[in-house]
């Protein structure tokens, strides 16, 4: 009987370690972009593994996973980028990312 207790013990306590990593994989299942690292360089990656931004960057920094705006660094340069590689807000003189509270990139 002792030993069964042990047992629905430690299944309560992996049952709920589950519960945390599912709630994290959930999370992540969310977002719709991420910044993947090849050969030194930075690019961006679709959920489906589709390559958005070539690796070329330097760093690359995506305020809202969930949206297709990604601030990518060269050098002293940054440029922020869609999902079709074109750059936007050309007519901005600095840009800067704001980082969202519970998203991290």
């Amino acid at each position: 009987m002792v030993f069964s207790k042990k047992i629905e013990t430690a299944s309560d306590k992996a049952l709920e370690m589950c519960k945390e990593i599912f709630a994290e994989i959930e999370k992540i299942e969310e977002y719709s972009y991420f910044v993947v690292k090849e050969n030194e360089k930075f690019g961006v990656i679709d959920k489906q593994g589709n390559k958005i931004i070539n690796s070329q960057y330097d760093s690359i920094k995506i305020p809202n996973p969930t949206k297709a705006v990604f601030f990518c660094e060269e050098g002293e340069t940054t440029k922020v980028i869609n999902e079709k590689s074109e750059e936007i807000f050309t007519n901005l003189d600095e840009v800067e990312p704001l980082k969202l509270k519970n998203i991290s990139s």
